[in-house]
């Protein structure tokens, strides 16, 4: 079994790398899913970043939804990619309807960072978090439990944690078979 240790800043990369990881997982600013609560660098900057200083595999992911995103991914030196978002809205993905129309209506600037306790989580915002989040008087990080998160998006209950998506939903404009996807980010 092959280790890919999934990281948010090149000295976790690096670290990784002397340890014996099999390779790297990049996971720059535009990913879904939980983020750092510090500063955080793009895809487009960590990518060629962690290259340069490991001689492991290193896998792209965040901001890639089509055959332009894995090209670029390719040409700033990883191996491969890691796709979320877009796999979520396919044809395949148990994620409920509701799920996949939040992520074709999410346009430009669509998401946003959710705090938690530790870290942060990038969402797509649904009324009930921009209502909480126009409260100066509400700790978002009290209102949403991650533990929450799994029932909350299977069920498309997204009041009780808003849906998981990263950046790159911007891109996605129809649900289609994961074979599709695939076939068009590699032709």
């Amino acid at each position: 079994m092959k280790g890919f240790h999934v990281i948010l800043a090149l000295p976790h990369a690096i670290r990784a790398a002397s340890e014996g990881a099999d390779g790297i997982v990049v996971s720059g600013s535009e990913s879904g899913g939980l983020r750092s609560v510090g500063s955080e660098s793009s895809t487009m900057v960590r990518v060629p970043l962690v290259a340069d200083h490991v001689k492991i595999p290193v896998v792209a992911a965040g901001g890639i939804a089509d055959r332009r995103g894995y090209r670029a991914a390719l040409a700033l030196g990883a191996q491969g990619v890691q796709i979320g978002t877009r796999f979520i809205a396919s044809e395949e993905a148990p994620a409920p309807q509701v799920w996949k129309e939040a992520i074709l209506a999410c346009g430009d600037g669509g998401t946003t960072l959710v705090p938690l306790k530790n870290m942060k989580m990038r969402v797509i915002p649904n009324k009930k978090l921009v209502d909480l989040s126009a409260d100066p008087n509400v700790d978002l990080s009290e209102e949403y439990n991650l533990m929450n998160a799994p029932k909350g998006w299977m069920s498309g209950d997204f009041d009780l944690f808003p849906a998981g998506a990263g950046q790159g939903a911007a891109l996605i404009k129809e649900v289609k078979p994961v074979k599709a996807i695939i076939d068009e980010m590699v032709s």
